[in-house]
């Protein structure tokens, strides 16, 4: 074990990609089929990321071994690469966002639900590439609105 009992869960966050482990939907579901025997160890679904090289985060959700080993997820504005992500809104059209945070509020539906047994209820979202103090403070405001706007 990991992290024994109540320990904190482990998210391992393999970016996606054709030179990488995770390249497909199906290297994903090998890796959750790998981890699944240890109960505190899980996956970071960087939805971003996901998104860059192609990996349909419906079927994600649609698959039950890959979903339940969502621990934790991320959002960001990625610029057709994983090295730049950047302040949401700064790169990614608007609907692309509002499709993350509906895939982020349904992670918390279902975790509230009891569906999603190593998902710890937390979305992060990753300013890499953000370059100021304001910026981040822009994509504070800006998830904030956007987690406000009723769901559809």
């Amino acid at each position: 074990e990991v992290f024994p009992g109540d320990g904190p869960v482990l998210a391992f966050e393999l970016e996606p990609g054709t030179t990488k482990l995770v390249h497909d939907l199906d290297t994903l579901e090998q890796l959750a089929r790998l981890i699944i025997d240890y109960p505190r160890v899980g996956i970071n679904l960087d939805i971003g990321h996901f998104e860059t090289v192609g990996i349909d985060i419906e079927h994600i959700f649609e698959n039950d071994l890959i979903r339940d080993q969502i621990a934790h997820c991320h959002i960001s504005a990625n610029a057709s690469s994983h090295f730049a992500d950047l302040c949401p809104g700064q790169h990614i059209a608007c609907e692309n966002t509002d499709r993350h945070m509906a895939w982020c509020r349904e992670l918390v539906a279902r975790w509230r639900q009891g569906e999603l047994p190593l998902f710890q209820g937390i979305a992060s979202v990753e300013l890499e590439a953000c370059g100021s103090v304001e910026l981040v403070l822009k994509a504070h405001n800006q998830i904030r609105a956007w987690s406000q706007r009723p769901t559809t």
